[in-house]
């Protein structure tokens, strides 16, 4: 059997609980527990049959991609065999739960191991080779964002672009940065920390004084003393006058 498509199907599982399973069916059980279980059905009991499928029914609900794994592999390991690499449990490898990946994982880093399989493809090399080899990594020149001029550690400089903040007169024309998707309180004081207090217009403490202008009301000369001419008081003469 080359998949599972057919194999749990509701037709199957009702002929295996009611113990009527059909010498068809009984082939296709024991085809899939060997592939999986890596070991032969005990047909001695009655329900032997019951039993194999169910426990392969059970494997699959709980792991899929490990029973599918087990299911697909096309080596097998002598018995005894165990495979290790570096002390690491995971990769530890028996005739139990070798696989397609776990096979040729072992092939790769020691290729002399093939001697401790019992059955495997004729181009497992070349599939160990093809498994492994490093895809070559198309490295891409990064040029710097000339569409902006906000600072490479702007925090948030990113969404603050998104936002449509993308100059830095721009964002320092914004009042609140909390208002702008995905930033946050914290968010914003860091960044109006990063761009300080906005600077305020120097105010002149001195006091304008106005400037004098001569008075053109009049033509007399500045220095003319006071005189009834001028509306001032009269001169007292009085205090001249010999006393009697």
């Amino acid at each position: 059997m080359k998949n599972l498509e057919n194999f749990f199907t509701p037709e199957i599982i009702e002929s295996v609980i009611n113990n009527s399973v059909s010498e068809d069916i009984k082939l296709i059980i024991k085809s899939v527990y060997k592939a999986v279980m890596r070991k032969e059905i005990n047909e001695t009991c009655s329900n032997c049959f019951t039993d194999a499928f169910f426990e392969l029914y059970n494997l699959y609900q709980r792991d899929v991609q490990k029973f599918n794994a087990l299911f697909e592999s096309e080596y097998a390991l002598e018995y005894g065999a165990v495979l290790s690499l570096f002390s690491d449990v995971s990769t530890i490898a028996t005739k139990d739960n070798i696989t397609n990946e776990l096979a040729e994982l072992h092939l790769h880093a020691n290729p002399n191991c093939i001697s401790q399989f019992s059955a495997y493809p004729e181009d497992w090399e070349e599939r160990v080779e093809k498994r492994f080899t490093v895809a070559e990594v198309k490295v891409v020149e990064l040029t710097p964002d000339t569409s902006t001029d906000l600072p490479e550690d702007l925090p948030a400089r990113q969404k603050l672009i998104d936002a449509g903040f993308d100059t830095l007169e721009k964002v320092k024309a914004c009042t609140d940065f909390a208002d702008i998707k995905g930033i946050g309180d914290a968010t914003a004081k860091q960044i109006t920390d990063y761009l300080g207090e906005p600077e305020q217009p120097e105010q002149a403490d001195k006091i304008e004084t106005p400037e004098l202008t001569p008075d053109t009301s009049t033509d007399l000369p500045e220095d003319l003393p006071a005189n009834e001419n001028t509306g001032s008081a009269p001169e007292d003469t009085t205090k001249d006058l010999p006393i009697v």
